[in-house]
């Protein structure tokens, strides 16, 4: 199998599947905007921008040009790819730009979509620091354009979690399936013996460490809260280290419009003790885990916002884990059961409760079990690795199916089938995703399964028997009679069933109203479709010969 994966960052995301997939002898490529890092059996290839967003662009839509170039710069690449006789049996992208247009090159493949975010003006993020303004939501409204193109052209959608499709549009739920990336729980477990070192020193869980672990340092996951809390946690605890893993950046939100950090600010507003308050960075995943197995408490903050992997990691380690009481967070984390919940606007809570659990730390060796064990049960990392692999294997069972199939089995082939169906059906088969087929007394229905809508017309032949017509109903056929003479020329034929053959379809069609007023005593669906000539026939002379005038 192919896959062709896409994403802005590498391997981000995808990191399991694609690696995994790699592993087992499938074609992996990933298109990506980042240049460093490979990854072993992953064909990476980098794809560049052609230009930044405009500064004179419609601030609404500064978001959508940006995913458009992000589009752009994967598109070059997937048709080089394509030039060069690749062609992916499945596609699988992030929906900030990357993945929109990748149908436009590989039609034929199936698209599944990652959707993390969709994003809406109430019961989210943006209204949760304080009611937006008529400006902020329409620009929000515009934020999710191309997202909704992937939505619309996905196959399958997936996202990480239930909060995250609460708000996608009900009308795409059908095809989403809510599926975590999941967590490494044999890397990402609890030791006893493990070390942390920073800065010369060692740190272990003997020592009274509070950690706060971020890709950046933000309000999105609540950086100025903790800092406000921190200030307060080293004066009430002088052996506490208090360790921020991250960088000084902001991922999500605006920006300090003065070009000060978050961190800079903090640091100015509060008092710290800075022996004791470390920044050490972002830390590479063996340091990281170490940080995480020796910690007293770790502490997360977060918007109505995308679940950060850093809670779900402290809690794989068995870690006490003190987070917002905030919808993403209590997905997981029920109140004193896995984890601490706080008001997320009460850094004096935070810093309270913090207190009370180190004070305490026995009354809550169960909650760190639960934690861990919340984690094998619902975001194991192998059990939702066999999910993707079983969507993928959903996914590629698909088929395309066709709007409109309308099937003639002929009765009889000389007298009129030109004109009652051959000449229609040249004209229907002009209409885009219409197909006919006609044969002369077979019809093949294994055809019916590529589409959507079938419509089958006996024409002058009719059913003989309930099992025919059950046939057709069963693949969901609209089956119609088809009749431009009268039935009491062959009335034995059809007085031996009762006139089975017209009562069991759905309608009737006919050429002339009184033939209508006859049949509509078998079936009340009936349509008059006069004769007509689709052109005229050559000119004809007749001489002495004997002519018949049907009237």
């Amino acid at each position: 199998m192919k896959i062709l994966f896409l994403h802005r960052n590498f391997p981000a995301q995808f990191r399991y599947l694609a690696t995994y997939l790699a592993q087992n002898g499938h074609e992996v490529v990933y298109l990506t905007n980042r240049k460093d890092l490979e990854i072993q059996g992953i064909k990476k290839i980098s794809y560049g921008l052609h230009r930044e967003v405009k500064p004179e662009t419609h601030h609404y839509l500064k978001f959508t040009e940006e995913a458009i170039l992000h589009g752009q710069g994967a598109l070059r690449e997937a048709l080089k790819l394509k030039a060069a006789g690749f062609r992916p049996d499945v596609i699988i992208g992030h929906s900030w730009g990357p993945v929109s247009f990748t149908k436009d090159v590989f039609p034929e493949a199936k698209l599944i979509a990652y959707i993390e975010w969709f994003y809406n003006s109430h019961n989210s993020d943006i209204d949760f620091i304080k009611e937006p303004d008529i400006d902020t939501m329409a620009k929000t409204r515009y934020k999710n354009s191309h997202i909704l193109v992937d939505l619309y052209t996905s196959d399958k959608v997936i996202t990480p979690t239930k909060w995250q499709l609460q708000q996608i549009p009900k009308e795409f739920h059908k095809k989403t399936a809510v599926i975590h990336e999941g967590i490494d729980t044999d890397f990402f477990k609890p030791d006893e013996n493990a070390v942390f070192e920073f800065e010369g020193k060692k740190f272990t869980r003997q020592d009274e460490i509070i950690t706060y672990a971020t890709r950046g340092m933000e309000p999105y996951r609540g950086f100025p809260q903790f800092m406000e809390a921190a200030s307060i946690i080293q004066k009430r605890r002088p052996n506490a280290h208090i360790f921020i893993a991250g960088e000084d950046r902001v991922c999500y939100g605006g920006k300090l419009p003065d070009g000060k950090t978050f961190k800079e600010l903090m640091l100015e507003k509060f008092d710290y003790d800075m022996s004791r308050l470390h920044f050490p960075g972002s830390l590479p995943y063996s340091e990281y885990v170490k940080l995480l197995q020796v910690t007293s408490a770790q502490v997360y903050l977060t918007y109505p916002f995308v679940l950060s992997w850093s809670m779900l990691e402290a809690m794989s380690c068995g870690g006490l884990v003190l987070a917002s009481n905030t919808p993403p967070v209590t997905e997981v984390i029920q109140d004193n059961s896995n984890g601490i919940l706080f008001d997320f606007f009460k850094p004096d809570d935070i810093a309270h409760k913090v207190d009370f659990a180190l004070n305490n730390k026995q009354e809550f060796d169960h909650i760190r079990i639960n934690a861990r064990q919340t984690i094998i049960e619902n975001y194991n990392q192998a059990d939702m690795l066999q999910k993707q692999l079983n969507l993928i294997e959903e996914v590629l069972k698909i088929k395309e199916e066709k709007s409109l199939l309308i099937q003639t089995m002929i009765g009889e082939a000389n007298a009129c089938a030109r004109v009652r169906v051959t000449e229609p059906n040249n004209f229907l088969s002009t209409i885009p995703d219409i197909k006919t087929v006609e044969a002369v007394k077979t019809a093949d229905l294994s055809i019916a399964e590529d589409y959507k809508s079938k419509v089958f017309i006996w024409q002058r032949i009719w059913a003989e028997n309930p099992a025919q017509q059950k046939q057709l109903l069963d693949k969901n056929y609209l089956v119609i009679g088809e009749i431009d003479d009268d039935p009491l020329r062959w009335k034995e034929l059809f007085e031996k069933d009762n006139f089975f053959g017209f009562r069991s379809c759905h309608g009737i069609q006919t050429s002339t109203e009184p033939l209508a007023q006859y049949l509509r005593q078998f079936n009340p669906n009936v349509k008059v479709f006069s004769n007509q000539l689709a052109y005229l026939p050559p000119e004809r002379t007749y001489n002495n010969e004997k002519t018949t005038l049907f009237l």
